[in-house]
């Protein structure tokens, strides 16, 4: 194993080199954070725009190699994860409360570009489809009476 400039140490197996790298001081770690934040915040407020590795790396000033390995210390998932999972989030959101809304037009305004995309990712991270996630939790189902409810009308219409 050989180290770096950096601190980085190299395991050499064949062909590939997986590079290890050494845990951050408190000023660096201070420094990812607040990096990360921003792109964070970046990511909440663009969710139905594009938000590739190096867009996103560029609004945290790290190459997209680092950023993507800083993310996913920080985060604990890995960006496209983190990404896909809020996006899936946001759709919830309008699932359950806007009925008035196509599964074409939630997939476009949580950034989806097909909707064949938005159904197989919803899928993997919520185990069924946005059509059964929709009638399971939505929550302004259409009312319906009960059968004292229907009498006592048709009493007061008497």
């Amino acid at each position: 194993m050989d180290k770096d400039e950096l601190g980085h140490t190299a395991k050499f197996s064949g062909k590939r080199v997986a590079v290890v790298m050494k845990p951050p001081d408190r000023q660096e770690m201070a420094m990812y954070t607040k990096q990360t934040n921003a792109v964070l915040d970046f990511i909440h407020g663009n969710l139905d725009g594009s938000l590739s590795l190096e867009r996103l790396s560029a609004i945290a000033s790290f190459s997209p190699y680092h950023f993507h390995r800083v993310f996913k210390l920080i985060v604990g998932e890995t960006l496209l994860v983190y990404v896909n999972r809020t996006r899936i989030d946001k759709a919830c959101r309008f699932l359950a409360f806007h009925e008035n809304l196509s599964m074409r037009e939630i997939s476009l305004e949580c950034g989806f570009s097909s909707l064949a995309g938005f159904s197989r990712t919803f899928r993997a991270i919520h185990g069924m489809s946005p059509t059964e996630y929709r009638l399971r939790f939505h929550a302004f189902k259409p009312w319906t009476d009960t059968l004292a409810e229907q009498r006592f009308r048709l009493a007061m219409e008497a």
